[in-house]
């Protein structure tokens, strides 16, 4: 089942972020993520060669949470390079 709103919309209605001068603050999809989430909404594979500080984890991490909220039977799971890299991820 998929989500009857966009990544973008749950994202923006339901999700904090820390920002840079370490204050919690309303998510917003920056011009990188929202490129994901077009090219996601016409159905295509995305291959990511990421450059660092874009928020593509942060992306992947919000669309599939917003997946497994509001879909049934939907699972998903973090996956990183070391233990260190995944707990970083999910700090």
């Amino acid at each position: 089942m998929s989500l009857p709103l966009s990544t973008q919309d749950v994202a923006e209605s339901l999700f904090y972020v820390l920002s840079k001068d370490q204050r919690v603050t309303s998510y917003r999809v920056n011009r990188v993520q929202a490129c994901l989430e077009e090219a996601k909404g016409a159905g295509n594979w995305q291959i990511v060669l990421k450059a660092r500080q874009q928020g593509v984890s942060t992306w992947i991490d919000y669309d599939q949470l917003a997946e497994c909220l509001v879909g049934v039977g939907t699972h998903a799971v973090v996956i990183s390079h070391s233990d260190e890299e995944t707990v970083e991820l999910m700090d």
